[in-house]
């Protein structure tokens, strides 16, 4: 992809579903987003897109449903846990 502008692509939105966070969340009974099953997701995918985009850098938001809809159903540790 060509930059347009010269100057550096952020994204500034990107969700993240890490093993982690999938499996925290089928502990729970939630296994995807509505309908949609939770797609798979890797760093070095991640990373590869970023770099076929011109994509600098970005700005991670964990993907719905988030943490609050598990807080009441799983142990503590997992809101706590951090990507590798």
């Amino acid at each position: 992809m060509q930059q347009m502008t010269g100057f550096p692509l952020i994204d500034v939105h990107q969700h993240v579903i890490p093993d982690f966070y999938r499996s925290a969340l089928a502990r729970v009974g939630i296994l995807g987003s509505g309908e949609n099953p939770w797609p798979q997701w890797s760093m070095a995918r991640t990373l590869e897109l970023m770099d076929e985009n011109g994509i600098a850098g970005v700005m991670i938001s964990i993907a719905s449903p988030g943490v609050a809809a598990m807080m009441a159903r799983a142990p503590r540790s997992t809101s706590a846990r951090r990507a590798p």
